[in-house]
């Protein structure tokens, strides 16, 4: 029960992601949290760092932006 509570954040940041214009973003990588994007850039290191620096308590969600429409699985 803890972690379904602990990550119910997810849903959020998922939904954010799926609805959200992300033109601007095309290539880059991004980390959503709380409902916006927190960073943007071009190496996933560099997204993930930042992440767990400013939130070491959330599992981050953080995709890379593709051109064209995306499929999710």
């Amino acid at each position: 029960m803890a972690i379904m509570k602990s990550i119910a954040y997810l849903d959020k940041d998922y939904d954010y992601f799926i609805k959200a214009n992300l033109e601007e973003y095309q290539g880059k990588y991004i980390a959503i949290h709380e409902g916006r994007i927190q960073i943007s850039g071009t190496s996933l290191r560099e997204v993930y760092e930042f992440m767990k620096k400013k939130y070491p308590d959330i599992i981050p969600f953080i995709t890379q932006v593709q051109s064209g429409q995306a499929m999710v699985l």
